[in-house]
């Protein structure tokens, strides 16, 4: 089990007990300089969304806000919070009995663990065109000047490939929270569910053995993000063109 912020194995199906972490790192004025904006008249999505010039949050952080601006729900210390949601129609024993039956063994003894009498999967909400891109650029390491990194793939040399978890049923790609609740139906903490199938990804990798493939997590949602380090660039460049899926 791993807290929001560690980092797990890529394979590794984990469990989180979501906790919020409001450090903020701020630029140093080196950083700030060597920023590169891409003029907005001619920028795609991704370059819009350039996180090279915006401010570093902690990856915790990251989670924890993409998870408050979800959802908050309703308890009994923040019931008059703004955004909070009421979910106690969810925890109705009829409700509780669905979410009982779709909740895997070991993230039901984890909640009870934490005290967790009944708890509720947030309905899914999916981000779609900038705010979709917004959310992964936080997602991700901000390595951008590593030439076989992730985030140079996506923003400085554009040639990752994004897959979609509802594109690849295949993959079994999770992203969600399971909110916690006790015995008295009152709000006790917050579950990061992330998963996805080994097998997949291992199967994915032998098919592909020149690219890298990372799962990444926001929200509700969840991609693959696969692309080709600087030496693949160079040699192999239609190595990502020729990307092959594992359909089963």
């Amino acid at each position: 089990m791993n807290l929001v912020g560690s980092a797990p194995s890529p394979q590794a199906n984990t469990l989180m007990l979501l906790q919020i972490d409001t450090s903020l790192k701020a630029r140093s004025a080196q950083e700030d300089a060597e920023t590169d904006p891409v003029s907005l008249a001619a920028a795609t999505a991704l370059q819009v969304l350039d996180p090279r010039s915006a401010p570093t949050l902690s990856t915790r952080t990251s989670d924890a806000i993409l998870s408050l601006a979800h959802k908050i729900p309703h308890g009994r210390n923040n019931i008059y919070m703004l955004g909070g949601i009421d979910e106690s129609a969810l925890l109705t024993d009829e409700a509780f009995a669905k979410t009982l039956a779709a909740t895997p063994a070991r993230y039901m003894e984890a909640m009870k663990g934490f005290g967790a009498a009944r708890w509720v999967w947030r309905p899914e909400i999916h981000r779609s065109g900038a705010d979709f891109f917004a959310a992964l650029s936080r997602a991700i390491p901000r390595d951008f000047k590593d030439p076989n990194s992730m985030a140079n793939a996506l923003f400085v040399n554009k040639s990752a490939k994004i897959v979609r978890a509802i594109d690849i049923p295949a993959a079994k790609m999770v992203s969600g929270y399971y909110d916690m609740y006790n015995d008295k139906n009152e709000y006790i903490g917050t579950v990061r569910r992330r998963e996805c199938d080994p097998a997949y990804l291992g199967a994915l990798e032998a098919g592909n053995p020149d690219l890298r493939i990372a799962p990444i997590y926001f929200g509700n949602d969840a991609v693959l993000v696969i692309w080709a380090d600087a030496l693949v660039r160079r040699t192999n460049p239609d190595a990502l063109r020729r990307l092959k899926l594992p359909t089963a």
